[in-house]
């Protein structure tokens, strides 16, 4: 079963990737026409929607391991091998709304598409990892090691946004 479930999400990967890499130049000119402040002011307006939205107790382990429940048309993950996103959907869509939206103003494809990428492991793939995290090490000493790898995605996905 887990060799399965690898196959799937390596095949996802890849597929994902494959199609990002496509758009990344159709995303890059997307709203060309547009100025810079409506791109900025809609960006940061779904990043404010995708703040108050998301749910945070599933990815900071306090729910419990009930993941069967929330697959896809409440299909078991054994029936289902590709669970639904349960960060919350209305905060998914807002935040690839402005990711898409930022990456209208990156002048490089392969910036754009690590970008994208980058935005996409973090917020779509991470939280269920990042509760999985959260759920087997609650208290650490040192801190939390989902701060530390949600700390260390960040940085990398704000320095593709700086210009080099």
């Amino acid at each position: 079963h887990r060799r399965k479930k690898a196959i799937v999400r390596l095949s996802d990967g890849l597929l994902l990737a494959a199609l990002l890499r496509f758009i990344s130049g159709v995303l890059r000119t997307l709203t060309a026409s547009f100025s810079a402040d409506t791109v900025y002011a809609l960006a940061v307006s779904g990043m404010a929607i995708h703040l108050l939205t998301c749910d945070y107790k599933y990815a900071n382990g306090m729910l419990g391991d009930e993941e069967g429940k929330y697959t896809a048309q409440g299909s078991s993950l054994e029936t289902h091998p590709r669970p639904a996103f349960l960060g919350g959907t209305v905060s998914l869509n807002a935040l690839f709304f402005s990711t898409a939206l930022l990456v209208s103003r990156i002048k490089s494809n392969a910036t754009s598409f690590a970008f994208v990428l980058s935005v996409v492991t973090l917020f779509a793939f991470y939280p269920a990892s990042r509760h999985r995290i959260a759920r087997r090490y609650p208290n650490t000493m040192c801190g939390s090691p989902c701060f530390f790898v949600t700390a260390l995605l960040s940085i990398s996905a704000w320095q593709l946004l700086s210009p080099f």
